[in-house]
């Protein structure tokens, strides 16, 4: 029975890896892919970022902490319209919008996890 259960959990695994199907707001199609350490350097434009949700606002859901290998960073949600109570932690995520240079954190225009 080990050895049937094995493989399973190592595709629940390696889908965890990368966001999915749900979408929660507006997707931008011309996103290019940036990192978090890239964004403070010079992000002006739409993007995409991708990462794994490590927090979240314990009450209402309206902000996150999204983290890559480069670091980490605040997400704003409360312009986009929907929030997070729903999307568990430690997901993978793909975060839609812009990078707020006065505030440092993304303000946020749509999320696939």
């Amino acid at each position: 029975m080990f050895r049937k259960v094995l493989p399973l959990a190592a595709l629940g695994l390696i889908g965890c890896a990368t966001p999915g199907k749900h979408l929660l707001g507006v997707e931008s199609a011309a996103s290019p892919r940036q990192t978090v350490a890239s964004l403070k350097k010079d992000a002006t434009a739409p993007f995409s970022l991708s990462g794994t949700m490590v927090e979240k606002c314990p009450t209402a859901g309206c902000w996150l902490r999204l983290k890559d290998a480069t670091g980490i960073v605040k997400v704003d949600l409360k312009a986009a319209g929907f929030t997070v109570t729903d999307v568990p932690k430690d997901s993978a995520i793909q975060v839609f919008g812009r990078y707020d240079k006065k505030t440092g954190e993304i303000e946020a225009t749509g999320l696939r996890w």
